[in-house]
C-alpha cells in the first residue's frame, strides 16, 4: 500500500483491488483482519474448497517459523475460477467486478484468448 499516508482508510473493494492488481500483502492482511482468519476458513470450506486453508497472515515470519503455512490446490483454484467466469462465485455484479478488474490489470494475459468475457 505505498503511496498511502498511513491512517488512510480504504474500503474493503478497494483493498480487495490492491490484493488482486499489485498482490499487496499489508492490503491482504487487511482483509483478514477486517474479515477475520477463522469466516475466511469457513467461508472456503462450506463453498467446497476444501484444500484451502489461511493459517496466517502474509509476511508473518513468527507463523511459518511455528509450521503455519497458507494453501491451496490446482483443483480449487479451477473451482473458482469456473465460478467466476460462470458468475456464480460471489454474486452477479461482485463476480463481473473481480472479472474485470483480473482482465483490465494484466492477468488477462494468463487465460486463453477464448477465455475473454
Amino acid at each position: 500500500m505505498s503511496g498511502y499516508p498511513d491512517g488512510t482508510s480504504l474500503s474493503l473493494e478497494k483493498l480487495l483491488t490492491l490484493m488482486i492488481t499489485e498482490s499487496d500483502n499489508t492490503a491482504t492482511n487487511l482483509v483478514i483482519q477486517r474479515l477475520g482468519m477463522d469466516s475466511i476458513n469457513q467461508y472456503m470450506q462450506a463453498h467446497g474448497y476444501v484444500n484451502s486453508s489461511l493459517q496466517r497472515k502474509m509476511m508473518d515470519a513468527d507463523a511459518v517459523r511455528a509450521g503455519r503455512e497458507n494453501y491451496t490446490s490446482a483443483k480449487d483454484l479451477g473451482i473458482f475460477f469456473s465460478r467466476l467466469y460462470h458468475s456464480s462465485c460471489v454474486g452477479g455484479s461482485q463476480d463481473e467486478k473481480m472479472r474485470n478488474t483480473f482482465w483490465t490489470d494484466g492477468y488477462g494475459m494468463f487465460f486463453h484468448k477464448r477465455c475473454q468475457m
